[in-house]
């Protein structure tokens, strides 16, 4: 409950708190914010859920890309207002500016480290997503002008092998791919069956010894998922995602690919992907969850960047 006793006034005028609420309403979340610096009431009443679950809902139906990078302060007191903390955690642009110099230091790194990626997840062997796994090797018709591919990388004990790429003509990559099965054992599994007996121990959920390995090694963890609603391939494989991911240090960024054939295709929003079905937070670790369309791969880009990006913050 708000003291609605305490000072309301507008520049020392009285204004009627319902009239302050009526404005607010108005406002956009960076103006709301700025209001809920003017003085404890003004951010009591700038905080309140009816104000805030507009623009939560709103975005939970627009955003194409979802993250965590805003880490909940457990002395934060908007932990109280539900709505404004959750709008403030996910939405896509929710990272603080890191300082100058270490915005220097990293974008020299960006272009002259190579950076190691695992990038795993039935998504990349399905219809309507497995063109990613394509376009970043550069085969067939999904040749394209943003990944050029320079080499070929080993791995150890044939695991972890992938191919060197240069993406964006600016960053080096190695793309390490982990593939499941066969087409008719996929297409066939039960759910909570391991989409890929090559990755886990017989039925069991316990990842084999060298790709525990492998995924210790990676710089950052790229999840093809497929985000095609008519199918349940997230709620799937939800489990297998968290056991692959748990095998790297808590450190290591996850980026989600939310995979569409086409813009015709009806999706799965990015929000209820990131926080309903896959359970994002469960991975302890900064994830970024981007939408990408298979047709024109737009969205691979600005997710492998944001990658690239966390991946330099822990230099």
């Amino acid at each position: 409950m708000i003291d609605r006793t305490l000072d309301s006034s507008v520049c020392g005028m009285p204004c009627p708190p319902e009239v302050l609420e009526r404005v607010f309403r108005l406002l956009t979340p960076r103006d709301l914010c700025t209001c809920a610096c003017v003085n404890w009431y003004w951010y009591l009443l700038s905080s309140q859920d009816q104000i805030w679950q507009p623009h939560v809902d709103h975005g939970s139906s627009t955003w194409t890309s979802v993250s965590n990078q805003r880490v909940d302060n457990p002395g934060d007191e908007s932990s109280g207002f539900p709505q404004k903390r959750y709008y403030l955690r996910y939405r896509p642009d929710g990272h603080p500016p890191s300082p100058v110099v270490s915005q220097m230091y990293r974008r020299l790194m960006q272009f002259t480290r190579r950076y190691k990626f695992a990038f795993f997840g039935s998504g990349m062997e399905m219809t309507n997503s497995k063109r990613i796994a394509r376009a970043i090797l550069g085969t067939g018709d999904s040749a394209n002008d943003l990944f050029v591919q320079t080499g070929i990388h080993p791995g150890r004990r044939g695991v972890g092998s992938g191919f060197c790429v240069r993406m964006a003509d600016r960053y080096n990559l190695i793309a390490c791919f982990f593939y499941s099965n066969a087409r008719s054992i996929r297409e066939t599994r039960q759910p909570g069956q391991p989409y890929s007996s090559l990755l886990f121990s017989g039925d069991s959920m316990t990842v084999i010894p060298n790709v525990r390995e492998a995924f210790q090694e990676m710089d950052g963890l790229v999840y093809v998922v497929n985000a095609v609603k008519s199918q349940d391939c997230a709620t799937m494989d939800k489990e297998d995602m968290l056991s692959l991911v748990n095998c790297a240090p808590p450190t290591t960024p996850l980026l989600v690919l939310s995979a569409c054939g086409s813009p015709d295709q009806e999706r799965i929003p990015a929000t209820t992907m990131a926080n309903h079905l896959l359970e994002l937070d469960r991975t302890g670790r900064k994830w970024y969850l981007q939408d990408v369309l298979e047709s024109d791969l737009s969205g691979l880009e600005e997710g492998l960047v944001w990658l690239i990006q966390h991946t330099s913050s822990l230099l």
